[in-house]
């Protein structure tokens, strides 16, 4: 075991000990932008937090190269927020009754209520993962900046869908040369992932399973029909239905991830305690 990783790991126990109360279950609820102005773990984004950098490092440091917490926030690695709260429902409201696009919709507070819940559920680690960081030149854009900004919406299972077709090489006429140039430019990222297999690979690896047909790898149109809360006007009823039915197919995903990393996590620090100590 490298240096690095033992770092990390010791970095992970000493955050389950005095964020946790010593339970690595409650990774589950924990939410990272907590930790904003935390020295010891946090950062200013939660998915590129001290923490969230080291659970990267533990979990996929065997699986990318260079991956270790000198190259995450650089030009190599950034952590990503996964599923997004502020395409369909908004920031915070200045009173913090609301959000900004909820407000503009709807005032049912069982929907107002799920949308906080959400909000302190969408920085946790099961809603996390890392993406490469080399830009685009022509626009200094990376991969995580794209993926807000285009066609995606934010939404990971239209990205990830245009992702599958460039590893496979299918259905790449319509997909935004910029993602084309991105993912040529983070070769070091993308290219044990070619492929079939390789693509069935990386869901496994990141554990995607939820977003796939574990059958055919094709990536389901989960969040479908990819609402914003600009600028088309949804009525309240529909509007309603939308946000519950994201928070709720959303929620299940991260608690899936989250299950996963930890259950990997738990490996890891067995091991550790094991072999080093």
């Amino acid at each position: 075991m490298s240096d690095e990783k033992k770092k990390c790991i010791e970095l992970i126990k000493s955050f389950i000990d005095e964020r946790l109360d010593g339970d690595i279950q409650r990774f589950h609820d924990y939410d990272l932008d907590l930790l904003e102005k935390d020295e010891k773990y946090g950062a200013y984004d939660p998915d590129n937090s001290r923490i969230a950098n080291a659970i990267y490092v533990v979990l996929w440091g065997d699986s990318l190269p260079n991956l270790i917490m000198d190259n995450l926030g650089g030009e190599w690695y950034r952590g990503d927020t996964m599923n997004s709260f502020n395409t369909l429902m908004g920031r915070p409201n200045e009173n913090g009754t609301s959000f900004m696009g909820i407000q503009k919709y709807t005032n049912n507070p069982q929907i107002i209520n799920m949308a906080k819940l959400y909000h302190s559920k969408y920085h946790t680690i099961g809603n996390l993962m890392v993406l490469p960081n080399k830009t685009l030149p022509s626009e200094r854009t990376t991969l995580n900046q794209l993926r807000g900004g285009g066609a995606w919406y934010d939404y990971f299972d239209l990205f990830l869908s245009d992702i599958r077709n460039l590893m496979i090489g299918t259905n790449t006429d319509r997909i935004d040369s910029r993602l084309k140039s991105l993912v040529d430019i983070n070769k070091h990222y993308f290219d044990n992932f070619q492929g079939t297999t390789g693509f069935m690979q990386f869901c496994k690896t990141f554990y995607l399973e939820s977003y796939v047909d574990l059958h055919s790898f094709e990536v389901h149109n989960i969040f479908s029909p990819y609402a914003r809360h600009w600028p088309v006007r949804y009525s309240e009823e529909e509007y309603n239905s939308y946000v519950a039915d994201y928070i709720t197919k959303a929620t299940k995903i991260i608690d899936y991830r989250c299950n996963c990393m930890i259950e990997n996590l738990k490996k890891v620090l067995d091991y550790d305690s094991d072999s080093l100590f």
